[in-house]
């Protein structure tokens, strides 16, 4: 689980890095980067519950693409 945690952590901080390149090249603003950040932080959080374990169930697929 330690890895697991460990590798979704850096994908998130490299997510977060790319969206402050966005506030600096002025495509977001502050308040909108710190919603996007937020809403990442509850996602982490509720992966870390799941043990870093996907839930597929609730995952949004769009019509016609289908696993």
């Amino acid at each position: 689980m330690y890895e697991m945690r460990g590798l979704q952590m850096k994908v998130f901080d490299q997510k977060k890095e790319i969206i402050d390149k966005y506030v600096e090249y002025g495509v977001f603003t502050e308040e909108k980067t710190q919603k996007i950040k937020s809403h990442m932080d509850e996602c982490f959080h509720k992966l870390e519950e799941n043990r870093f374990i996907p839930n597929w169930d609730n995952m949004h697929i769009k019509h016609g693409d289908e696993y």
